[in-house]
């Protein structure tokens, strides 16, 4: 199981990189886009321990499933602002470090 800081360093990154690529944030200067993504991703790479937290490997119900990344994702593009999307990438990271382990991603929750 990923540790919550492995949670919020690749939250951050993955943050900052699409803060720095989102159309939204064209008011900002580069080093403040990474700044402000890495702060939200950091953020979304956290949330759902934040949700659901990690009190044994086997935490993973609702907010770390395929469906909650399916509905976050559905929520991101339809509004097209920059901060879901920054908030998005986080929560993907987070996801996908914890795919990454033996006990995987349910697909809604754990006996659903």
């Amino acid at each position: 199981m990923p540790c919550r800081t492995a949670h919020l360093v690749a939250g951050a990154i993955a943050g900052a990189v699409v803060a720095s690529l989102h159309p939204g944030f064209g008011n900002f200067e580069t080093g403040q886009r990474i700044l402000l993504g890495a702060g939200i991703g950091a953020l979304g790479g956290i949330l759902p321990d934040l949700l659901e937290p990690a009190t044994s490997p086997f935490h993973r119900g609702a907010a770390h499933s395929v469906v909650a990344f399916g509905i976050a994702t559905r929520g991101s593009l339809a509004t097209r602002r920059p901060i879901p999307a920054v908030l998005l990438a986080g929560f993907s990271s987070h996801l996908l470090l914890d795919a990454k382990t033996p006990a995987g991603l349910p697909w809604v929750m754990k006996g659903a």
